[in-house]
Formats: C-alpha cells, sequence, structure tokens
C-alpha cells in the first residue's frame, strides 16, 4: 500500500474525528485526495465516506458496499463460533485476538469488515487444532515464511481465512519474550469470556489485548507497510470502550517487559489528539513523541533505516529534543550503561538468538519473502 504524505495522515484523522463524533468538516473543504482514498478502501473503511459533507466526486459509502461488508463480517462471525464450539469439545484452549472483539468497539452501523480470523492456541495444543481444523475441512493455506515465527494459516470451505498463533509478539527478543512469559501473556490464564451473537467465545483480558495490539501496530509499522491507520482508529475506539476494565499498572508491566513504553506513550498521544481517544494513561506524554510517530506513519523508509528506528523506539534512548529553530535531533543516543546489561550473555550466543531473529525478518523483507 502506498504510503501517504504528513497532510493525508492528519487528514484521514479530521475524516475519523467527523464520522465518529460528528466533528465539522472545515468550510470549502473538498474531499480527500485519490492516494488518500485508496488508502482508506484498501483498509476496509469506506464508511468514513458516509457522512454526505464526505461524498464527492461520486464517492460514497454505497449500499452494495454496506451489505457486501455486513455479510462478510455476518459469515467470519459464524465461522468463528463453529471453531469455539468444536474446539470446546476438544478441550483445546484459545483466544480470538481483534476481528470481532474490535468490531464490537465500533458504532451502531459502522461495519469494521475483517480479512481472517486470528486465533490463539498454546503451543501444546498445535496438532490438537490442526486436527481440528482437518475435522472442518479446512484447508492448509500457503505456507509463510512467518510459519517458522508460530502461525499457520487454513481456508476454511467458505473461504474465510484463519491465522492460528502459536505464539505472541514472535519478532520480541528472547528476553522480552521471556518476561511476558512471566507475567502470563502466552498462557491461558488472561482468557475471557466475549459474547459473538448470543455466542461465548473466549478473548484476552482488555490490559493484554491492548498491549498485544501495540505489539502489532507496530509490527507492522516497522516491518510491512499499510494498515496502520486503521490500528490507529481500534486502539482508539477499543480503549474509549474497555477504559474502566483495564488494569493500568498490568498494562505498563507488559509494555515495559516488551521494550515499548515510549512507543506507547506516543502512540496513545497519537490516539488521544488525532483520534479521539478519551482515556488519559499512566504515561506522560511528549507531543514531539507523538509528532514523530505521526511521521513514522507518513515516511517511507529503506529496511535499514526501519530497523534501526524500531530498535530506537523499543530497546535504546532516542534524544527528541527541540534545538531553538525548532528541529527536532532524533539521533540514537546509546547510553553507556546499557552495555552491562550485555555483560552476562557475552559467551552464550544462543542467548541473542530473538536479535537476530529480527535481523532474519529484515533480510527477508528485502529478499521479497517476508
Amino acid at each position: 500500500m502506498k504510503l501517504l504524505p504528513d497532510e493525508a495522515v492528519r487528514e484521514f484523522f479530521l475524516l475519523l474525528r467527523h464520522s465518529l463524533y460528528g466533528e465539522p468538516l472545515p468550510a470549502g473543504y473538498s474531499g480527500p485526495s485519490e492516494d488518500l482514498k485508496a488508502c482508506i478502501r484498501g483498509s476496509g473503511m469506506e464508511w468514513l465516506f458516509s457522512h454526505p459533507g464526505c461524498r464527492m466526486n461520486g464517492t460514497s459509502y454505497s449500499d452494495d458496499v454496506a451489505f457486501r461488508q455486513q455479510l462478510y463480517c455476518a459469515m467470519t462471525e459464524k465461522t468463528l463460533t463453529a471453531i469455539f464450539e468444536k474446539a470446546a469439545e476438544k478441550q483445546i484452549p484459545m483466544a480470538v485476538m481483534k476481528g470481532a472483539v474490535l468490531s464490537a468497539c465500533y458504532p451502531e452501523g459502522i461495519s469494521r469488515p475483517t480479512n481472517d480470523i486470528d486465533l490463539y492456541i498454546p503451543g501444546a495444543y498445535k496438532m490438537a487444532f490442526k486436527e481440528l481444523m482437518g475435522e472442518m475441512k479446512a484447508k492448509l493455506g500457503e505456507a509463510l515464511d512467518e510459519n517458522q515465527l508460530g502461525v499457520d494459516c487454513y481456508v476454511m470451505p467458505n473461504e474465510i481465512y484463519i491465522e492460528a498463533h502459536y505464539a505472541i509478539c514472535s519478532y520480541l527478543p528472547d528476553r522480552q519474550r521471556n518476561a511476558l512469559k512471566k507475567e502470563g501473556m502466552f498462557g491461558s490464564e488472561h482468557f475471557m469470556p466475549f459474547q459473538v451473537n448470543g455466542k461465548t467465545v473466549m478473548t484476552f483480558e482488555p490490559e493484554y489485548h491492548l498491549a498485544y495490539m501495540i505489539y502489532h501496530f507496530l509490527k507492522h509499522l516497522f516491518f510491512y507497510e499499510g494498515g496502520t491507520l486503521k490500528m490507529l482508529a481500534d486502539i482508539t475506539l477499543f480503549v474509549n470502550a474497555n477504559a474502566g476494565e483495564i488494569d493500568e499498572k498490568v498494562l505498563e508491566r507488559l509494555l515495559a517487559d516488551m521494550g515499548y513504553l515510549k512507543a506507547a506513550d506516543a502512540i496513545f498521544g497519537v490516539c488521544r489528539e488525532m483520534a479521539g481517544m478519551k482515556k488519559d494513561f499512566f504515561l506522560s506524554t511528549r507531543p514531539v513523541y507523538a509528532e514523530k510517530m505521526l511521521e513514522r506513519i507518513a515516511v517511507e523508509q529503506d529496511n535499514t533505516q526501519k530497523f534501526r528506528e524500531h530498535l530506537a523506539w523499543s530497546i535504546y534512548h532516542v534524544d527528541l529534543t527541540e534545538d531553538e529553530a525548532g528541529n527536532t535531533d532524533t539521533t540514537v543516543r546509546f547510553k553507556w550503561w546499557i552495555f552491562l546489561a550485555f555483560l552476562p550473555f557475552s559467551l552464550d550466543w544462543s542467548r541473542w538468538r530473538g536479535f537476530w531473529g529480527i535481523q532474519t525478518a529484515v533480510k527477508r523483507e528485502k529478499t521479497g519473502r517476508f
């Protein structure tokens, strides 16, 4: 998907606030650019055109588009509940991620279509789930390089696409993943029931789900292209719908374990200022962080730069101070004491597998096999 210039990103949020909260469009507004229209359609967010002020040049949220999206959502939800019913019979624990959970956060009348069903199944139940998919006549999907990171892809008879995740946050180094494991991120102890069309499925507790959404956003931002604007809308509406249920202390620990406190600070800042998120979290947001995150969304970078920026937002310290002219210094500055943390691992190269895993992912993208 073609990346958008900064002004188009801001225009996207203008349309988002207009559609969700009724914020007036500027006088004389002539509508989004063709690039922004393509981005909105590609994200399945045509409902941004559903208000009269957004209907221009023959572009609108037509009844046909609305019907097709609602039909696909109904098919997806029916498939989801059927899988959970079969899994319960076989005592396979699993949780749905994103998808139907996020759709329920959107206002009535707005359909948030999803391209697939994302399920988390603890790794010990991988073969049992594979047998279940065989019984439901699902075909193993096209092999992905990501499979070695713990993902199987299936296509159901009704063409609904299933992604079975046996590991979460696979792109993080082992040290971060081990810390998350201690928090119970990979077990079923933090599953909770969720209603889909009157039937019960399982999902993550809200703080665990939100932590995963932050990770998922950053994975797409730094290792893929496209989709991140929709994810910011998802994060905003998920927080607005679950604000009273999110345990902030647990969320802070999870984000700290991931190494994403600074990145989350920026994401929440963007969601508050641009998308209408109504909750202030534990983080003390610096506006410059949110501004730099907007730039990362808008500016295309080569793969090496993406990798360096990902590390800057996660593991290392980035000086985002402004000089007298208002220019922002984004130089990666290594704190001297960070090297002390690596000394115990210097003789055991197996501890670096997570780091090399990220490098391998970048190399795969360079070669087009990502």
